[in-house]
């Protein structure tokens, strides 16, 4: 198999396996969803059918903007050479040098580069994030103690958002090797 077919179902079983994971082990310690602390349920009330729905439709959404980013999309880079990580990273993404902080609040100019970079960001983060919320509700259902020191959900967010921005910088990284070669 090919190097970017084994990434896609690579990507794809591991999305889909964490996503049934968290499902489950959220199940396992909390069936009537009363300590689930997914926005979709804690915020808007909502019960497992629509939580399973919801991850239905994001995982498929995932799945086809992953694909799309291996297979259909191009690397479109800029064409001035010698630029460094961060101006590279603006005028790719944003179409011109811009702060670099433009790169996290702002989406990218051309679809191309949109596909290419959530693309890329999106399975392996929620891949991290199964895993993560995964073994906490495990340890929630089988350990006190960790029940006792349960991070709170701020720091579990922050947690969240950092393996984003690292993800997302490593994207930046790849795509800007690929330029200076």
């Amino acid at each position: 198999m090919k190097k970017k077919h084994r990434e896609f179902v690579l990507l794809t079983v591991l999305l889909c396996v964490t996503r049934l994971s968290d499902i489950y082990t959220t199940f396992v310690v909390t069936p009537d969803l009363v300590r689930e602390t997914n926005p979709i349920v804690s915020m808007f009330g909502q019960g497992w059918t629509w939580l399973i729905g919801v991850q239905i439709v994001l995982v498929s959404s995932i799945v086809l903007l992953n694909y799309l980013s291996i297979f259909k999309s191009r690397p479109d880079h800029p064409s001035q050479s010698g630029l460094s990580l961060r101006k590279f990273a603006t005028r790719y993404y944003l179409g011109r040098e811009q702060h670099w902080v433009n790169l996290v609040f702002r989406l990218p100019y051309r679809w191309n580069v949109f596909v290419r970079a959530f693309g890329y960001t999106l399975p392996r983060v929620l891949i991290v994030v199964g895993l993560m919320v995964s073994v906490s509700s495990l340890l929630l259902s089988v350990s006190q103690t960790y029940a006792n020191y349960y991070p709170p959900l701020p720091a579990f967010y922050a947690v969240i958002a950092a393996i984003a921005l690292l993800v997302y910088y490593r994207f930046f990284q790849l795509e800007y090797n690929a330029y200076r070669k």
